[in-house]
């Protein structure tokens, strides 16, 4: 979810982004680079979820103050451009991984097709890894629920924008909606 470089990589930890610091602190890409490695060689879907919206934001709505930020440093020139906002390098997607991309929307699920690409795979139960504990994990949890899938969600390949934060989501909100666990016992399971 969301492993994208503009969000958790290196740049935007040095700008002072709270989640990105929080994902090199908790060395949450490696974590997540060992899970998607035990899927692939198992044969497992591997499906990346990313966020590209328009470079001018044209076609994402203003209704979150989370996209009104973005709105603020939106490009002004209208050219129907996606913002390039590439996967992590440490993540980068395998041959038979999928690339499901959103220009809307704080969860996996919302306006894309990854019910469909899940269900064709005969996929019952998520494992959820990346960011953040803050929204786009316990949304894309609710989604997965939502749509009848069974969700895990290894603590340890998450991250949020605070220390806090992450704790009370993992320990109040996402036990709820999914099997909390680590990724070493989902890697024991596979």
């Amino acid at each position: 979810m969301e492993c994208q470089v503009g969000i958790i990589g290196d740049d935007a930890a040095a700008a002072g982004s709270g989640l990105a610091q929080q994902v090199i602190e908790r060395g949450t890409v490696a974590t997540i680079a060992r899970l998607l490695d035990g899927f692939r060689q198992r044969q497992l879907p591997v499906m990346h979820c990313t966020f590209n919206p328009r470079r001018d934001m044209a076609g994402t709505r203003m209704n979150s103050p989370l996209f009104a930020r973005q709105w603020k440093a939106r490009s002004r020139e209208p050219d129907g451009t996606i913002l390039d906002d590439p996967i992590h390098p440490q993540l980068q997607p395998g041959r038979d991984d999928f690339v499901i991309s959103r220009q809307h929307g704080l969860e996996a699920f919302h306006g894309t097709e990854l019910d469909s690409m899940l269900r064709n795979q005969r996929v019952e139960t998520i494992v959820l890894c990346g960011v953040s504990t803050n929204l786009g994990i316990p949304g894309t949890a609710l989604g997965g629920v939502s749509h009848g899938y069974n969700v895990i969600v290894p603590e340890d390949a998450t991250a949020g924008a605070w220390p806090e934060a992450h704790e009370f989501n993992v320990a109040h909100t996402l036990p709820l909606l999914a099997t909390v666990t680590t990724s070493e016992e989902v890697r024991g399971a596979i």
